[in-house]
């Protein structure tokens, strides 16, 4: 932008010349020169780089788009892991508890020897889902600093997120159409057309005549000879008009054409893709809200058969004669915690589809706080 536009500003220059010859003489020269531009090259010169610096910045809010849905993706991969770490806790206590009641069955006599060591088995089995839980939130917290560009051994404090994630647009047609409107793609691509088109026009101008208007003023301090004068000035207006080069001016506008053409083809090509894009995401959120509902159904269930199964367990009966209350319990406690941690998958999983959504809207492209 700055080169094209320093085309309509007036350009000067001085010389000091020293001749040496036989006697000293010194001459002083100001040159100032002005084009004028009466075909309007100029003009678009300057308009095309002024789209082109357009289309570069857009390049940046595009970026912004896409890391900061990165971030956030990072972040909430931080809270599901962690998460998940407090349901292997449980799980964990709970494993604890039934080695205390099978131990005091043992005392008493109520209970095996068979029953402490599967209770044990079981208690290590929950540390080391304990242990494996914590280990993924150390990798979760490494790639948010890696997002981030921080140390990946940098301690983060991060806060839960509030609230539950935002429902979709009631169609994609909807998410489409802020997609068109928001995408820095889309806006890219009008900037350069316009840039191109203003190309184009530079490359038909490029055979209409120029305007060069120059002045010039020479002192001679030693002037010598028959007339001497010691100033002299002169005003020139110079036209040019391209007569004859080879094809050249034909080629440029042809290439000049052949460019609008493409870059108009890349932009339908890109609103294509942004329009896959949104009807991806919105469908991926629309999916989430229905596997949310159902861990949410199968969660309920097993919470109810965890709750029976413990009744029976501290209890001492079981719900198929001659089986083990242990072992009922045991099968509950592992069902509650894999529901559980498919519910906490389902709620992040949605949580991760609207921020993916949004990317796909443009949202995040000029307001990162979103």
């Amino acid at each position: 932008l700055d080169e094209g536009a320093t085309a309509v500003i007036p350009t000067g220059q001085g010389n000091i010349t020293i001749p040496i010859v036989r006697q000293d003489q010194r001459q002083v020269s100001l040159t100032a020169a002005l084009p004028v531009d009466i075909a309007g090259q100029i003009r678009a010169a300057v308009s095309a780089s002024e789209f082109g610096e357009i289309a570069a910045r857009l390049d940046m809010n595009r970026a912004r788009n896409q890391l900061v849905m990165e971030v956030k993706g990072a972040y909430l991969n931080v809270l599901r892991a962690r998460a998940v770490v407090g349901v292997a806790e449980q799980a964990l206590k709970n494993a604890k508890d039934r080695l205390f009641v099978a131990e005091a069955n043992l005392r008493a006599g109520t209970g095996t020897r068979f029953d402490v060591l599967r209770a044990e088995t079981e208690v290590a089995n929950a540390e080391q889902q304990v242990i494996s839980a914590k280990n993924r939130v150390d990798l979760a917290n490494a790639a948010l600093n890696n997002t981030l560009n921080l140390d990946q051994n940098t301690p983060l404090d991060l806060a839960d997120e509030a609230g539950g994630a935002e429902p979709p647009a009631k169609d994609f047609g909807e998410s489409v159409e802020a997609a068109y409107k928001q995408r820095p793609e889309v806006l890219q691509a009008d900037a350069n057309i316009r840039a191109a088109e203003k190309g184009l026009v530079l490359a038909q101008r490029s055979q209409m005549p120029t305007l060069a208007l120059a002045w010039s003023f020479q002192y001679t301090p030693d002037a010598g000879g028959f007339d001497p004068k010691e100033t002299s000035w002169a005003a020139v207006a110079k036209v040019t008009l391209p007569l004859f080069e080879g094809g050249l001016a034909k080629a440029r506008r042809e290439q000049a054409r052949a460019d609008v053409n493409t870059v108009k083809l890349a932009k339908l090509q890109i609103m294509d893709g942004i329009a896959l894009e949104a009807r991806q995401a919105y469908l991926n959120v629309v999916e989430a809200q229905e596997r949310l509902r159902v861990a949410d159904a199968v969660l309920a269930q097993a919470q109810e058969q965890y709750r029976l199964a413990e009744v029976r367990f501290k209890s001492g009966a079981t719900l198929v004669p001659g089986g083990s209350p242990l072992l009922e319990i045991s099968d509950a406690q592992t069902a509650l915690t894999q529901a559980q941690t498919n519910r906490i998958n389902a709620q992040y999983d949605l949580k991760d589809a609207v921020v993916k959504l949004e990317r796909a809207m443009g949202r995040y492209a000029y307001d990162a706080q979103r």
